[in-house]
């Protein structure tokens, strides 16, 4: 009976309805047809025609009025359609899926109660987790609870309802396994098809490394503007220092010029005084000479600081004992000036033999400037000044130490600029003069003092000259 059935089947339902000819092949069904007839269960199944073409098959069993089973009654549908769509949207989803598995950025799909749906590789390797251990669980609750930002939680519950979006939230936390990391996160709704409800998709970046170097770079940036700030201060000064050198060079040309007009009359003076005092033996008349002859001396002085600032030095450098040369000084210095009651107390003998290499000349009138001003500084009466020679190294050190007026807080800041003087006489080139030329032999001046208590200098000098000099 079964077998009689199959082939009327085979015969009607391949047959021409109008324009339409199926051409599905029975074997394929006979199985389930038989199986329906026997078991009187119905059947629906899917199946293809020879040429691709794809229909619903429902096969019932056929009872005839006695309640017998005298065929099967077959329905087709053609879904062919709906079977393509399918296959079609199954084929974007595998490749939506595979770009998400291949993204580099950790990715995860929530639901709208920001439960995780699914988290792609890159995810679970970053934050070290399985996907089966994730899957349905909030967010917020994932490992140190890192996620649960009260911030976040209000960019995500807007996602949804409102259609938001967020980007480059940033959020740093100590996460396990990976340490102190900074993450930025991009938040989207993404609805899939066939899906009614919308879903939440987190792209996370670590962008922990880009901050340090944006950190680094801003450091650096500051560094770079306070260098530059400070360049063009520089450079400023420089040009500064530049035009006022150039202005005290055309003063000093002057100065020179002049200087060496005034020396031949002061020469003659001073042999006219010395003459006249040969031929007058008047006390008085001896006396104003005298007076005189201190004039010119201080006269002389100041030409030879213009002529010594005005020109260019030469450094011509010699060996020669550093007490030789104080104590000439101080000799020299004790008959340009009347000493009196001052007492000069000499403590040079460490260093009795020692032989420095210096311009002997040059450093002679550092020494003649500094007892100079020292002399002028003490009481004619109560004066004191200490002289003091010490070896350090490759240095040796004179200080020169006052017990007279001192030099006003406000004025010792001044004292080494060109033309600087607190006194009614004098051209404020001496300590300039002297600063030139221990810096020509690379050594240095030091000046302290305390006013109405007295003023210390100190004179450094290197004992062999230096090469770069």
């Amino acid at each position: 009976m079964a077998r009689k059935v199959m082939n009327l089947i085979a015969t009607d339902i391949n047959r021409p309805i109008g324009d339409i000819k199926l051409n599905i092949d029975i074997a394929n069904l006979e199985e389930t047809i038989l199986g329906v007839i026997e078991d009187m269960a119905p059947n629906e199944s899917e199946v293809k025609d020879k040429e691709g073409r794809w229909y619903s098959v429902r096969i019932r069993p056929y009872r005839t009025i006695d309640n017998k089973i005298d065929g099967a009654l077959i329905s087709l549908i053609d879904i062919d359609a709906i079977k393509r769509s399918q296959t079609q949207l199954q084929g974007a989803l595998s490749y939506t899926q595979a770009i998400i598995e291949t993204m580099r950025e950790p990715l995860v799909a929530l639901d709208g109660d920001v439960r995780v749906l699914s988290a792609n590789k890159s995810f679970c390797d970053t934050f070290n987790v399985h996907a089966s251990d994730i899957k349905d669980k909030l967010l917020y609750e994932l490992g140190r609870r890192q996620w649960d930002n009260p911030v976040l939680r209000k960019l995500l519950g807007e996602i949804l309802p409102k259609k938001n979006y967020f980007n480059d939230f940033e959020l740093s936390f100590d996460f396990p396994e990976i340490g102190q990391k900074t993450m930025a996160l991009n938040g989207r709704q993404i609805k899939l098809h066939g899906k009614d409800s919308s879903l939440i998709l987190l792209v996370i970046e670590d962008i922990t490394e880009r901050k340090k170097a944006e950190d680094i770079l801003k450091r650096d940036n500051k560094t770079l503007d306070k260098m530059i700030d400070k360049r063009s201060k520089e450079l400023i000064r420089l040009q500064m220092e530049l035009v006022k050198s150039r202005h005290l060079s055309a003063v000093g040309t002057l100065a020179a010029t002049v200087a060496h007009e005034l020396r031949n009359p002061l020469a003659d003076i001073a042999i006219s005084i010395h003459r006249i005092k040969k031929i007058v033996k008047d006390p008085v008349v001896e006396e104003i000479l005298t007076g005189v002859n201190g004039r010119v001396l201080e006269s002389n002085q100041i030409i030879n600081d213009i002529l010594m600032y005005s020109k260019t030095t030469i450094v011509r450098y010699e060996s020669a004992k550093i007490n030789d040369i104080l104590i000439s000084s101080i000799d020299e210095q004790a008959q340009n000036f009347p000493i009196g009651k001052i007492a000069i107390n000499e403590k040079i003998a460490r260093t009795k033999d020692l032989i420095i290499e210096v311009d002997p000349i040059r450093i002679k009138e550092v020494f003649l400037n500094i007892l100079h001003n020292a002399l002028d500084a003490v009481d004619k009466d109560a004066g004191i000044i200490e002289i003091e020679s010490d070896v350090n190294d490759s240095m040796v050190s004179i200080l020169i130490k006052d017990n007279g007026e001192g030099i006003a807080k406000k004025d010792l800041k001044n004292i080494t600029n060109p033309f600087f003087t607190t006194k009614a006489k004098g051209t404020g080139l001496g300590l300039v003069v002297c600063k030139q030329v221990l810096m020509l032999h690379s050594g240095s001046l030091t000046i302290k003092s305390v006013e109405g208590k007295g003023t210390t200098v100190t004179v450094t000098l290197p004992i062999h000259k230096k090469e770069n000099v």
